[in-house]
C-alpha cells in the first residue's frame, strides 16, 4: 500500500496544498473506518468495487467513479468481498475543500488520465508536491462547475501559473496571450491585487525556490537551472542582490535562516 507523503515539499500553497497520496489494491472486505479526517481526499475506483458511507447515506462505488471524504465528517469503506477494488486516493487542504464539499460524495469521472497520473506518480515515488498539485488543478476543472462568479481573477491565475512554471522561460506576453487579454491590462491588474510586477513575482518565486534547493543540498550550478537560469554567474548576482547572501554560502549551511523577501518592489531583471 504505497504512500507519498507532500508536506515537505519546497512551495507552499493556501487554496490548494497537496497533502499525501497513494493506491491499494485491497483485499477481500478489508475496511477502513468509521474514521474522522480533517483534510479532503478524493478515491478514485480504478477496478473491482466496494462501498462508500457517510452521514447521509451507504454508496457503491465501481470503476470510473470516486467518493470524497470532507473534513470532520465520520465515514466508512469497505472492498467488496468477490472482486475488491482497486483504487488511488489523493488528500489535500485548502480553501478549495469549501467548494469540494458542496458536491455529492460520489462523482463520476469523466477523464481518468488525472488518476491515471496520480498513480503513475506513486508508483514511480515522486514526491514533488507541484506534480500533484498540477493533477488537482486539472481534476476541479472536470469536477467543480464553472462560472463567472466562482471563476479566479486574471492575477490570481497568473500568480498560480507562476507557482507551477517558475522553472520555465515565462513571459509577460505569454500569460496574457494564454488569458486572452491585454498584457497592460493585466500588468495593472497584478500590481494592484499583489503590490509588485509580474516580472519581479517570477523573480522572487524563482530566488526563494532556489534558497530552499540550496538548502536542501543541491548545489549553486543545479539550483540555478532547476530555477530556470541558464546562467550560473547571472544566477549568483541576483540571488546576492535579492537575499544579501551569496548562493555557494547558503549551499555550505553558513546561513541558517531564509534571509525572505526585500519588501520594496525593486526591479530585479529576469536575465
Amino acid at each position: 500500500m504505497p504512500q507519498i507523503n507532500l508536506t515537505q515539499g519546497i512551495m507552499k500553497y493556501s487554496d490548494i496544498k497537496p497533502i499525501f497520496a497513494g493506491m491499494s489494491q485491497c483485499k477481500s472486505l478489508h475496511s477502513y473506518g468509521p474514521a474522522v479526517r480533517h483534510h479532503c481526499i478524493i478515491h478514485y475506483c480504478v477496478r473491482g468495487k466496494g462501498i462508500f458511507r457517510n452521514k447521509n447515506g451507504t454508496y457503491e462505488i465501481g470503476p470510473g467513479q470516486a467518493f470524497i471524504i470532507n473534513p470532520n465528517e465520520i465515514t466508512f469503506y469497505q472492498a467488496d468481498e468477490k472482486d475488491p477494488w482497486l483504487y488511488t486516493w489523493i488528500a489535500f487542504s485548502g480553501s478549495i475543500c469549501d467548494r469540494i464539499k458542496e458536491l455529492f460524495p460520489v462523482i463520476d469521472i469523466k477523464n481518468s488520465s488525472v488518476f491515471e497520473d496520480i498513480l503513475g506518480l506513486v508508483r514511480d515515488g515522486i514526491y514533488y508536491p507541484e506534480e500533484y498539485l498540477i493533477r488537482l488543478i486539472r481534476l476541479f476543472e472536470e469536477i467543480l462547475p464553472a462560472s463567472p462568479d466562482n471563476m479566479p481573477g486574471y492575477a490570481l491565475r497568473a500568480k498560480d501559473y507562476i507557482k507551477l512554471h517558475y522553472m520555465e522561460d515565462i513571459s509577460v506576453e505569454q500569460l496574457a496571450a494564454s488569458f486572452n487579454i491585454d498584457r497592460r491590462y493585466l500588468l495593472r491588474l497584478f500590481k494592484k491585487e499583489f503590490g509588485i510586477t509580474i516580472v519581479n513575482c517570477i523573480v522572487r518565486t524563482r530566488l526563494d525556490a532556489a534558497y530552499d534547493f540550496l538548502r536542501a543540498g543541491f548545489s549553486v550550478s543545479k539550483a540555478a537551472v532547476m530555477c530556470g537560469y541558464t546562467d550560473a554567474y547571472n544566477f549568483s548576482k541576483m540571488f546576492k542582490k535579492y537575499h544579501g547572501i551569496s548562493p555557494s554560502e547558503v549551499e555550505h549551511g553558513q546561513s541558517a535562516v531564509h534571509p525572505g523577501a526585500k519588501d520594496k518592489d525593486e526591479y530585479i531583471p529576469c536575465k
